[in-house]
């Protein structure tokens, strides 16, 4: 469940932060304008402007409260599925 929370962020989830940091993202990579998170953690982190590790910092964030609320739920889901199951027993 994990697991498949983390891919979820990682993969599909596009840059929740200001579009200036997507595009300097974008800039830097060349790809795309659409960055996601763990790119612009990286890049943000290494720069040496406050204001951009705090975007880093934010996006850490951001990223760790998906990656907590996809793995609650899971668990959620999962223990609903088994009373189901064992009720129809």
């Amino acid at each position: 469940m994990i697991a498949a929370a983390t891919m979820a962020t990682m993969a599909a989830i596009p840059v929740i932060s200001p579009a200036d940091s997507a595009r300097a993202v974008a800039t830097v990579y060349t790809v795309s304008l659409l960055a996601t998170l763990p790119i612009v953690i990286f890049t943000s982190a290494e720069s040496p402007s406050p204001h951009d590790q705090q975007i880093a910092w934010a996006s850490a964030l951001v990223l760790i409260s998906l990656v907590l609320v996809g793995s609650i739920l899971g668990r959620v889901l999962s223990l609903r599925t088994r009373r189901q199951i064992e009720q129809a027993r």
